[in-house]
């Protein structure tokens, strides 16, 4: 018996009241890219568990979040368009990887590259940014866990809880846990790659909302509503 069969057996039951509340069908094959995507995240996450260190301290509690995103591939619905091209999935993982690469290198043959601040004030505005966005970003992902994806794609479109705030809160708690951590590690370095970071996210958004407003035709109103990272737009009602 394969590990897919595994679990589908064990599942049924959660798997048939799942289906018969969402009218989704959840007991489909997988699809390759989903149990990479499964053992991937899983393995990210025993990985960080393994290896506990200053820095990565603030990490430990994404092992929830990583595991969450693992689920999250083996219960999200089959795309219904994507791109899949070079730069959509070169954009895609390097944004996902880049900074947790850049941790996990300096961390075993560049200290220097993570100092901690010595300010009592930046420890506590990068240790706020960084919870509250931990938070957000966990909360976005549960939200979106049968739409969720690396590489540019629509499953269904989600406009409520936190994506009647921001069209890509996801995106939003993740700036909130990397520059939390620039104040609690200032060095020019991690400020450099912060920036490439978030350079590979404004191309992330780009291709998330062309692929978006092809899928979606309501999307374009939602997109007029909502800001991309955070702030709802009210537009003022047409005058008689």
């Amino acid at each position: 018996m394969t590990l897919a069969q595994v679990v589908v057996l064990v599942g049924r039951p959660w798997g048939t009241r799942f289906a018969a509340r969402t009218g989704m069908d959840v007991t489909r094959s997988r699809h390759l890219s989903d149990w990479i995507g499964f053992i991937c995240f899983s393995t990210l996450a025993f990985i960080t568990l393994s290896r506990i260190s200053a820095v990565t301290l603030l990490l430990l509690p994404t092992i929830s979040f990583e595991l969450l995103i693992a689920v999250s591939f083996l219960i999200r619905e089959p795309p219904r368009a994507a791109v899949r091209t070079p730069r959509a999935r070169l954009t895609a993982y390097s944004g996902t990887f880049l900074i947790m690469v850049f941790v996990q290198i300096a961390r075993q043959f560049q200290p220097e590259w993570l100092l901690p601040t010595q300010s009592d004030a930046l420890r506590a505005t990068g240790a706020l940014l960084w919870l509250t966005g931990f938070v957000w970003a966990t909360y976005s992902v549960w939200y979106l866990r049968h739409a969720f994806s690396i590489e540019p794609q629509a499953r269904r479109l989600i406009t409520s809880g936190p994506y009647g705030v921001a069209r890509h809160p996801v995106y939003t708690g993740y700036s909130l846990q990397y520059i939390g951590m620039w104040f609690l590690f200032p060095t020019t370095l991690f400020g450099v790659v912060l920036i490439g970071w978030l350079l590979l996210t404004a191309g992330r958004i780009q291709l998330e909302e062309q692929v978006l407003s092809r899928t979606f035709p309501e999307y374009v109103d939602y997109r007029r509503r909502v800001a991309p990272l955070g702030a709802v737009r009210f537009r003022r009602p047409a005058r008689a």
